[in-house]
């Protein structure tokens, strides 16, 4: 398995951000999602709920009960943005399906967004976490964005390399998806 964080400072106030971020597909420099469904949306009443999206927060307000919040649960149709012969010798297609989780928690600023692949999951599990938190200055928004890649069946010396060929290929994309999660703020502003 491997992963790597990186953060970024976003410099719009949160709530445009996660609007945004919401509403980021489609976007003129993505053109691989195809498809975005809401599966369910609940208000968050529970702590374990809280503590699945925010597990280094208590997700509890003062008074011990959960901070008011919105979990949001997606389905994404994509085409994956892998080398042919990468498919070829897995033998699978391009159209993948990836999960989404996202808690909305408003008094606390934060968003929190899971997505982990559905298709090919038993060949490449694929997850990312981006963390949008609203710093200090109330007039920018910190993104902390962790991502892992994890092949369980593939042969050891194999398994290094394709892991890190994935991982290469997620760091080049980062700043297209944060360009895109700007142009989206943008065309909100207008």
């Amino acid at each position: 398995m491997r992963s790597f964080t990186s953060s970024f400072i976003i410099n719009q106030e949160w709530e445009k951000v996660a609007k945004a971020v919401l509403q980021k597909y489609p976007n003129s420099l993505n053109d691989r999602v195809e498809t975005v469904d809401v599966l369910r949306t609940d208000r968050v009443l529970k702590e374990a709920e809280c503590r699945a999206l925010l597990p280094k927060a208590t997700g509890m307000n003062g008074n011990g009960k959960a901070d008011q919040g919105l979990l949001i649960y997606r389905l994404m149709g994509t085409k994956w943005n892998v080398p042919k012969w990468i498919l070829k010798f897995a033998g699978i297609d391009r159209d993948a399906l990836v999960h989404e989780a996202f808690g909305v928690f408003p008094a606390q600023q934060t968003l929190v967004h899971v997505s982990e692949n559905v298709s090919f999951s038993s060949i490449i599990k694929i997850k990312e976490k981006l963390v949008y938190r609203s710093c200090p200055s109330m007039l920018t928004t910190e993104l902390e964005q962790t991502f892992t890649v994890e092949l369980p069946h593939v042969p050891g010396g194999v398994t290094e390399y394709f892991e890190n060929m994935i991982l290469d290929m997620n760091q080049k994309n980062i700043g297209k998806g944060r360009r895109g999660l700007l142009e989206v703020i943008h065309k909100l502003e207008l």
